[in-house]
């Protein structure tokens, strides 16, 4: 006599046991190598949008003859590089905006960046000093990321 039912096929309780844990131990080797790459993507933007912002400050320079100031911009003169300040001589003069998009470049971690002129923090700069508080945002000097000039 032929059985002409089919059987149902399905993977065991064991069978899916030992998947999970070959995930798991697979997971636990590449993991921290994974979020050690993230972390470097994230300081790699930051370094990549201080340089940008930093040469958006220079040309803004270029333009106006000084770098902008607390009275010019929001976050403390930064503003200036995407929306003119009021005065005349702005008007002659502004260029903008200085920056791509409607906003400023925030770091890796969407934090704004830090800035002032004149150098508060950073005695090696003359002009300006642009910086982020790094990944856990503390103001440790040793964990920042900075531009300036």
């Amino acid at each position: 006599m032929i059985n002409t039912k089919k059987m149902a096929s399905a993977f065991s309780l064991i069978e899916i046991m030992i998947a999970v844990a070959i995930m798991g131990i697979m997971f636990a080797l590449v993991g921290p190598s994974a979020l050690k790459y993230f972390g470097k993507a994230k300081t790699s933007l930051t370094k990549t949008n201080l340089s940008s912002v930093k040469s958006a400050l220079l040309e803004y320079q270029n333009d106006i003859g000084h770098f902008p100031n607390k009275t010019e911009g929001a976050l403390g003169g930064l503003g200036a590089l995407v929306k003119m300040p009021k005065g005349d001589k702005m008007k002659e003069r502004w260029n903008g905006p200085y920056v791509d998009g409607d906003e400023l470049p925030q770091d890796g971690w969407k934090n704004d960046f830090h800035y002032a002129t004149p150098p508060a923090k950073y005695k090696q700069y003359k002009n300006f000093e642009l910086y982020s508080d790094g990944e856990n945002n503390d103001s440790d000097v040793k964990n920042d990321l900075h531009v300036g000039a």
